[in-house]
């Protein structure tokens, strides 16, 4: 994993993203902080397959569970490849993604790889955290950009 783990957080940072890496765990470590839930993820080397789990904040309340699985189910048909669920365990929203080690690193491929988690929960992250919360954002001062 430490052979790649320079290259993610650079990825990461490249987006105003925070990175590290625990060598002791081989993970390497991201946060993106938002007053719409802040997005966080792991990546781990199993084998020849990098895999990337984001967390989107927010608890998952039961009585929400139905109308973001059915959210959840059109963001899974978006062309991008990578997988939205909530986990039971967590009660969180996911989003999982894998790469191939074997088509190497070195790509612009790789690249949108390392971003693709934050990339994805970015754009729906108000109307989730909406959804999760029913609060438009969770310090209620913040100003919301009018377009």
């Amino acid at each position: 994993m430490e052979r790649y783990a320079k290259r993610i957080i650079r990825n990461l940072q490249n987006q105003i993203i925070k990175g590290t890496y625990n060598p002791k765990e081989g993970l390497v470590y991201g946060l993106s902080d938002s007053p719409f839930g802040d997005i966080y993820c792991i990546y781990r080397l199993e084998k020849d397959i990098l895999t990337c789990f984001t967390l989107f904040e927010p608890e998952v309340p039961d009585k929400a569970e139905r109308e973001v699985l059915a959210y959840l189910e059109g963001l899974n048909k978006e062309p991008g490849g990578g997988c939205f669920y909530i986990d039971n365990i967590l009660s969180r929203i996911i989003f999982a993604v894998d790469y191939e080690i074997s088509r190497e690193t070195d790509t612009p491929s790789f690249d949108s790889f390392c971003t693709l988690g934050f990339y994805r929960f970015k754009k729906d992250r108000q109307i989730l955290y909406w959804m999760l919360t029913g609060k438009m954002a969770k310090n209620p001062d913040v100003k919301l950009r009018r377009y």
